[in-house]
């Protein structure tokens, strides 16, 4: 739905930033629209518990996305809805109108954000949209003469959402649970990782996991287990936390990088193989967790 006008082309952000249901609101539209059967918000709206029936298992399944997530592509068209307000009205004006009418914008923007800082704390996403309205007209709708328009965003003291959610902990224990197989004995009783190998590997991954991106890797492990078993470790580790409807490629990475099994294999077959199990053994060693997702 178009809330802005050409007349106050910030209205939607202004009427989405006076409340925290307002963001609820549309992260509930979009849900509604979403094959998940249930889903409930946690604190100050930044995460969501969605449950849906895992494919594979039959099972009821619980995982966390980001409110952020789920809106900023709702936010980037309402960024474009009022650039395009901005621009009509520039173009329909004389000089005058428009240098009054920018700096009216732009005082608005900071008004907002100086009533909004305490919920924008909790989304700053928020405060990309307003910024890149600053931008556009700095870039391509000032006047001759008129200076740039600088807004003050550090009033906003972001509050990192791990700080208020403990998704370490929740994470590293899915860590832990998916991996610890590894400090064990492979089907040969062979150790399939030194214990200081496999503090690395545990340490390296919850790196992964909290900053979705590859750590930097001093030297490569190789577990005394198959490739392929390896890469679909870490399918199922994908899955656990966030589903695999799309594969974050920092796991695709992380497998290419961090183990020696991996050096004969190039980036695209592994994203091809992620979740091939077919010619995987199917050994006594391999936990629960990890088996359940054996197809027979």
């Amino acid at each position: 739905m178009d809330i802005s006008t050409i007349t106050n082309p910030i209205k939607f952000f202004e009427i989405t930033l006076s409340e925290e249901s307002k963001i609820r609101d549309i992260a509930n539209n979009i849900l509604e629209c979403s094959p998940y059967i249930s889903y409930k918000f946690k604190e100050n709206s930044t995460v969501v518990y969605c449950i849906e029936i895992d494919d594979e298992t039959g099972e009821a399944k619980e995982y966390i996305e980001y409110t952020k997530d789920l809106i900023i592509e709702y936010l980037k068209k309402q960024y474009y809805t009022s650039r395009e307000y901005l621009y009509q009205f520039c173009i329909r004006n004389d000089n005058t109108a428009i240098k009054s009418y920018l700096s009216i914008q732009v005082k608005a923007i900071q008004l907002l954000i100086n009533k909004s800082k305490d919920l924008l704390a909790y989304h700053p996403y928020f405060l990309i949209p307003l910024k890149g309205l600053v931008k556009y007209i700095n870039e391509l709708l000032l006047i001759p003469g008129m200076d740039e328009f600088i807004i003050d965003v550090d009033i906003v003291k972001i509050i990192p959402l791990r700080s208020n959610l403990d998704f370490d902990a929740i994470n590293s224990e899915k860590v832990y649970s998916i991996l610890k197989f590894m400090a064990g004995k492979n089907e040969k009783q062979e150790t399939i990782l030194s214990q200081d190998d496999f503090n690395r590997l545990i340490d390296y991954t919850n790196y992964l996991v909290e900053n979705e991106e590859v750590p930097e890797i001093e030297s490569q492990l190789e577990p005394k287990i198959t490739f392929e078993l390896l890469r679909f470790t870490y399918w199922v580790l994908h899955k656990e936390l966030y589903t695999t409807k799309r594969i974050k490629p920092c796991f695709y990475n992380f497998v290419k990088d961090m183990f020696v099994q991996s050096n004969n294999s190039q980036l695209s077959s592994i994203k091809k193989m992620f979740a091939v199990q077919a010619r995987i053994a199917r050994d006594s060693f391999i936990p629960n967790v990890i088996s359940k997702y054996f197809r027979d």
